[in-house]
């Protein structure tokens, strides 16, 4: 249950939905530890804060580390954003590269969709 000291911040991606309990949001907020939230393989990951801040991992709009995400997905995400700034002190977003090179593309069409609110910090 230890954690390093918390000059650190920690964000946790599960891909297994047994990971997904109120045990584990639990622990994760007892630590300030982020639940990544993410789409792997097409279906997102529970949307529970469980930091000051959130890690957001896109891989890949039509499958497995490859598409283009459409502008409704991104306004989708944005909409969610937008939200949770309110909230949190940061929020990390990052685009998997993948074979189409969409992913600059899309983290500056996401970042544009949030240029009325307070821009989170984005890496493609």
């Amino acid at each position: 249950e230890a954690l390093p000291p918390k000059k650190h911040q920690y964000v946790f991606e599960f891909r297994d939905p047994s990971w997904y309990t109120e045990a584990v949001y639990r622990l994760l907020r007892r630590h300030q530890a982020a639940l990544c939230l993410h789409d792997w393989r097409g279906e997102k990951s529970p949307q529970e804060l469980t930091a000051p801040f959130s890690y957001i991992r896109f891989h890949g709009a039509t499958g497995k580390y490859q598409g283009n995400y459409t502008p409704e997905m991104l306004e989708s995400w944005a909409q969610s954003i937008r939200e949770w700034q309110r909230q949190l002190r940061d929020i990390y977003v990052y685009f998997n590269n993948d074979v189409g090179g969409y992913a600059v593309q899309n983290a500056l069409q996401l970042e544009n969709l949030l240029a009325s609110a307070a821009t989170p910090k984005l890496c493609a």
